[in-house]
């Protein structure tokens, strides 16, 4: 007779999903994609499942194992729904080629809407070695893009083509910024015809523009230099690699001098992240006052943007990078200042496109920011014009009607 232990052992095993490795893969991708990698602990993911912590460690060996595995995950999904979908139209028009390479690349963003935002942003936290190793994946996987596409853009330098397909790819990839309701079959259309506008890359309504600096703002005093020092230490190490000494530090005060400014790191953040919000509804306000016409306010709104984030992209980088690490009560907030701004940007579209809901536009308006950021990190967002009026012009033709 089996004594209770070897009962329970049993009875244990016996209750024990076989998908139980995906079941924890699944459930930490989720909790690190809502409050960041460093804000979830192995407990947290165990006590999501209704298992013991050991339970996790029979599958993974730490944490870091975890988002390993889960942009891993991702990143072969990604690509090999690519290279299948190229190989099966080898002998097919570019067209229907890259047709098929958008919609496969949909369903990838969409299956991972929740988690997709690890893939995108946190690569950084990978070793150096799993970092490489994603990036000659994707490398790879934009070739293959190209390889479909090239044949169809006549003319086309090879750069310009693989450019391209990067800024179509982060349009098929934007869906998991955002939480917006729209039926999956009209988003996936309306994604498409953007990620095939970005292909064709059609001028621009109006020529980009390259306005001149800014007046400097009024001096923000010692605060506004702590904040200047902390973005850029943020963006630098990310936040939870840098302490209040560090920061202070880089702005030369005593780390007990920075407590006069900022009650903690989390009030850094919040600050800097409410500066990207405010920067960004100041351009929404200046542009829209000074273009009452809704064609060149969409163009202006589209070339603005891209000032923006090129002249201050470590601190739009570190707004959307860092968001997820900030107090509940500050997320809500910031996460609804950010949706006031793309509210704004939506309104603009349907304005000159109004067979489009406002959900059908704040899909497009969510792929043209992801547009503006992935193809500008390719570059590390250079100053040069030329590749500013590129990026422009992959923003129009999302947000344009073809």
């Amino acid at each position: 007779m089996r004594s209770k232990e070897e009962w329970q052992v049993t009875q244990a095993k016996r209750k024990r999903p076989k998908d139980r490795r995906e079941q924890i893969a699944r459930v930490a991708a989720e909790d690190f994609s809502r409050r960041g990698y460093h804000g979830v602990g192995i407990e947290q993911i165990a006590a999501s499942l209704d298992i013991s912590g050991p339970a996790v460690y029979r599958h993974f060996p730490n944490k870091y194992a975890l988002l390993e595995h889960a942009i891993t995950s991702a990143s072969d999904a990604l690509t090999t729904a690519v290279a299948d979908a190229a190989e099966k139209t080898a002998a097919e028009p570019p067209e229907v080629r890259v047709e098929a390479i958008l919609d496969a690349a949909l369903g990838v963003s969409f299956e991972r809407r929740n988690t997709g935002g690890l893939f995108r942003w946190e690569q950084r936290l990978l070793e150096r070695d799993d970092r490489a190793r994603i990036r000659h994946q994707l490398t790879g996987m934009v070739e293959t893009f190209a390889d479909a596409a090239e044949a169809g853009l006549p003319g086309a330098a090879r750069r310009d083509v693989e450019l391209r397909c990067v800024g179509a790819i982060s349009v098929t990839g934007s869906v998991t910024a955002h939480r917006t309701v729209l039926a999956q079959k009209r988003a996936e259309a309306v994604l498409a015809a953007a990620g095939r506008a970005v292909l064709a890359l059609p001028d621009p309504p109006a020529p980009y523009r390259l306005a001149p600096p800014p007046e400097p703002e009024p001096d923000a005093g010692r605060q506004g230099q702590v904040l200047d020092e902390a973005i850029g230490q943020i963006f630098e190490h990310g936040f939870h690699n840098v302490s209040m000494g560090q920061i202070g530090r880089a702005a030369g005060i005593v780390p007990s001098g920075m407590y006069r400014y900022f009650p903690n790191k989390a009030g850094i953040l919040v600050s800097a992240l409410e500066r990207a919000a405010d920067a960004t509804a100041h351009v929404i306000d200046e542009v829209s006052a000074a273009n009452p016409e809704p064609p060149e306010r969409l163009a202006a709104l589209a070339e603005a943007y891209v000032q923006l984030s090129f002249r201050t992209s470590r601190l739009m980088t570190v707004y959307f990078r860092e968001i997820g690490n900030v107090p509940d009560a500050d997320r809500s907030r910031l996460a609804s200042l950010q949706r006031a701004n793309i509210a704004a940007f939506a309104d603009a579209v349907v304005a000159v496109r109004p067979e489009l809901s406002a959900a059908e536009a704040t899909f497009l308006v969510h792929a043209a920011f992801a547009v503006v950021f992935d193809v500008g990190r390719t570059r590390r967002f250079d100053q040069d014009p030329a590749f500013q009026a590129e990026v422009y012009a992959m923003v129009c033709a999302v947000l344009f009607e073809v």
